[in-house]
């Protein structure tokens, strides 16, 4: 994925849009080159967009893809017709989904990672007087990182738009569909594709990040702790390019904890097992709209598509019994321009009266 350097050096909130590479550096932290002036404002910007790359290729790289062929979303008959007669999805802002350490759940981890992390440095990177200035300054900024870590989000643009590869699943029935909803089931490389125009970029500023989320805490702490020590490494071998080392290394840090932070959930959510696709921005005032949803006013962006979407499948909610249900959708979906040939409609096999 690339990123706009205007992001990455403006905001340090974005610096979730990067990833962590690594290896070793030489000589003393206080004999780094002076890198000042444009050329070294210029190498300083490059530095740190390829740091953020590398952190978010690593998460990537370790956040389960799909390897299923089709993705699944979950929704009620407003939302079925919305979907289809528009080519897109309502994609709800992240603190504002069901549940309630949405993004900022991973506060809940940190201080046994950090411990790790300060655990393992100090028998794998301390061996020389570089390591051990870097080092230094490394704890002395992830300490500033762990005093202000308690966000709440409000001032990252995340959006989600929440599916899974179960297309029958009882609990998303209940949570999302009322149980007399629909599952709209999309072919998963075409509409991926869809929404990952130019490697993720979807407009100069606004991305689409894609993967399955995770439950198990160990897991989230093995991720999130691997990403940190390719970040001291990436940090270390590039240390004669930077020009403030505080400031990337807080960059760096930042933008690890946010990049895991989107994929991390409390193991209680698990049995939704979502996949989800999270669209991020540096400012979407002008996109987003507002509705209404249980006495509360949500914020959401309208993602369209250009074309018709990849529909593959629907299923009709275990409450949906009705014998013209399966008629009303395939009729809407011929009237909609949609080839029936290519999308299965079925009732839900969950045995459910009511």
């Amino acid at each position: 994925m690339i990123v706009p350097r205007h992001l990455a050096d403006e905001n340090p909130h974005f610096a979730f849009f990067g990833i962590l590479a690594g290896s070793a550096g030489n000589n003393n932290l206080h004999d780094r080159t002076d890198i000042s002036g444009k050329r070294g404002k210029q190498m300083q910007s490059e530095l740190n967009q390829e740091l953020l790359q590398n952190v978010w290729e690593e998460i990537i790289h370790k956040t389960k893809q799909s390897k299923n062929n089709r993705l699944y979303h979950y929704t009620n008959v407003n939302g079925l017709l919305g979907i289809i007669k528009d080519r897109g999805f309502w994609v709800s802002k992240a603190d504002f989904l069901n549940d309630s350490e949405e993004i900022i759940y991973i506060n809940r981890i940190l201080d046994g990672v950090f411990d790790k992390f300060q655990t393992m440095v100090k028998t794998q990177f301390t061996e020389d007087e570089t390591s051990r200035q870097l080092w230094a300054m490394y704890l002395k900024v992830m300490g500033e990182v762990r005093d202000r870590i308690e966000y709440s989000g409000e001032e990252l643009e995340i959006f989600v738009l929440s599916m899974s590869e179960n297309p029958d699943s009882l609990t998303l029935w209940y949570n999302y569909a009322s149980g007399d909803g629909y599952c709209v089931g999309l072919d998963t490389l075409e509409f991926i594709s869809a929404f990952s125009v130019d490697n993720g970029i979807l407009h100069d500023d606004l991305y689409c990040v894609i993967g399955e989320v995770v439950y198990e805490r160990s897991e989230q702490e093995e991720q999130l702790l691997t990403s940190f020590l390719k970040l001291f490494s990436f940090v270390k071998e590039h240390l004669y390019q930077i020009a403030d080392l505080e400031k990337t290394l807080f960059l760096g840090i930042v933008a690890t904890i946010i990049g895991h932070s989107i994929f991390f959930k409390d193991a209680n959510f698990a049995n939704e097992e979502e996949f989800r696709l999270a669209f991020i921005s540096k400012d979407l005032a002008n996109q987003v709209k507002f509705r209404g949803r249980r006495g509360v006013i949500m914020p959401y962006i309208d993602f369209q598509l250009k074309d018709k979407l990849p529909l593959r499948h629907i299923v009709i909610g275990p409450r949906n019994n009705s014998d013209i249900a399966k008629k009303g959708v395939t009729y809407f979906l011929k009237k909609s321009g949609y080839n029936l040939e290519q999308i299965q409609v079925d009732y839900s096999s969950v045995p459910l009266r009511y």
